[in-house]
């Protein structure tokens, strides 16, 4: 992350974009909208049902889920794992370009130090949202989620008085709780699921509480054997 900032940043310079370099329609469609809702939620709205649609309905989509779960088990389960991967960061990469101009479209002003700080408040949005850290479950509508609570939060607490630096801190805070109450629910289910693969494992007569005395009681008795005196002496 700090190379590639490094890298854009001796790229860029010190140029900045501002308003007054972008073209007049660009500027208006970024604070337009359609009645009251605005065309940048417009747009992040499309993406995001577009996206959990692929996640939900194509092959490729639901892969993704595998790799995040198991990846060994998703490439000995004929996963092309590493095409998969690699579109992914493409993809979301792509995704973080399109915010980069809607962001320009909204604010009219940028400049390479734009963004910055961003990574926590994103990991945090999809983490509260319900995504597991580690990867194979959650939802993009979860992240939006997660994403819409956290900056109505970081809107909120300055209008309040709070100082920037504890809104990171409260961030940084849901993010470790999100993450532990991830872990939780992962090690209960671990539990549970081990719990009844030992139960399933033990044999029939384990289960139901019959040992092997009381099944050999039930047995009816053998009748008892006579000898007769001449069979006795032959």
């Amino acid at each position: 992350l700090y190379i590639i900032r490094g890298i854009d940043s001796i790229w860029v310079g010190s140029r900045q974009i501002t308003a007054a370099d972008l073209p007049a329609g660009f500027v208006d469609f970024g604070s337009g909208g359609l009645s009251a809702v605005p065309y940048l939620a417009l747009i992040a709205l499309a993406v995001l049902v577009a996206t959990a649609y692929y996640l939900k309905h194509y092959g490729s989509g639901r892969e993704l889920y595998a790799l995040g779960s198991n990846p060994e088990a998703a490439r000995l389960a004929g996963i092309p794992v590493r095409k998969r991967i690699l579109a992914a960061y493409t993809f979301c990469g792509g995704l973080a370009g399109l915010a980069g101009v809607l962001y320009l479209a909204r604010f009219g002003n940028v400049d390479s130090g734009t963004g910055t700080g961003y990574e926590l408040t994103v990991v945090s949005a999809v983490v509260v949202g319900g995504v597991v850290f580690t990867g194979g479950s959650g939802s993009v509508y979860g992240a939006a989620l997660g994403a819409l609570l956290l900056t109505s939060i970081n809107s909120v607490l300055p209008a309040l008085g709070v100082s920037s630096v504890w809104v990171l801190a409260i961030n940084g805070v849901l993010l470790l709780l999100a993450i532990a109450v991830d872990r939780i629910v992962a090690l209960r289910v671990a539990a549970a699921l081990n719990a009844l693969n030992a139960r399933k494992r033990r044999p029939a007569s384990a289960r139901t509480g019959v040992g092997p005395a009381v099944e050999s009681a039930a047995e009816p008795a053998a009748e008892p054997v006579v000898e007769k005196k001449g069979e006795a002496r032959a």
